[in-house]
């Protein structure tokens, strides 16, 4: 679907994968302030936390209205 796609995979990833924090970095952050080590996340990171979720809302209705017009349909349902 992406691969045939072009603008569709330009848009997700303009619009969405450029938005995504580095999970691995506040996933650290976070393990942190539970474990009471220094440098803990802060509420520029719960900023972001927030900010993924809302960027996920807004992907999944994307794609859904993607996936239900007939081009995408016929893509995804032809084997390779």
């Amino acid at each position: 679907m992406f691969v045939k796609n072009e603008t569709l995979r330009l848009k997700i990833q303009n619009e969405f994968l450029k938005k995504v924090p580095d999970l691995d970095k506040l996933q650290q952050r976070f393990y942190n302030v539970n474990s009471g080590k220094r440098h803990g996340a802060g509420l520029v990171d719960c900023v972001k936390i927030y900010s993924l979720v809302l960027n996920l809302e807004k992907n999944t209705e994307l794609m859904s209205t993607i996936i239900m017009s007939d081009s995408v349909k016929d893509d995804l349902l032809t084997p390779f």
